[in-house]
């Protein structure tokens, strides 16, 4: 069995990748780009694409780029929460008093 640490953490087998810290060797790799405001050559933790504009650290955190953008949420609907239990419950009853009908039609018919 394992042995498992308190404040160990979650660490991915070797040579596989975490989806937060990437490969499981703790290194992030960074890639080169040009800041899109002041062009200085600067390293960023992504691959660049060109359909983006990159932005250097200090012109990010200047910028309040990330903390101040609204984010886009889901739409939500405007009715009201269903009782799933009593629903079913009701479409139990209905569905019982219609094979008590039916029952009794049969043994009236069999008579």
């Amino acid at each position: 069995m394992k042995n498992f640490k308190k404040g160990a953490g979650f660490r991915s087998a070797p040579g596989r990748e975490n989806f937060r810290s990437g490969p499981s060797s703790g290194a992030t790799e960074m890639f080169q780009a040009t800041c899109a405001k002041c062009h200085k050559d600067c390293e960023v933790p992504f691959r660049p694409n060109g359909k983006k504009p990159v932005f250097c650290k200090n012109c990010f955190s200047a910028d309040g780029a990330a903390s101040e953008r609204p984010r886009e949420r889901a739409p939500r609907f405007d009715r009201e929460p269903r009782d799933a239990g009593s629903d079913l419950r009701s479409q139990l009853e209905q569905i019982n008093t219609k094979l008590d009908t039916l029952t009794h039609l049969i043994a009236k018919l069999s008579r």
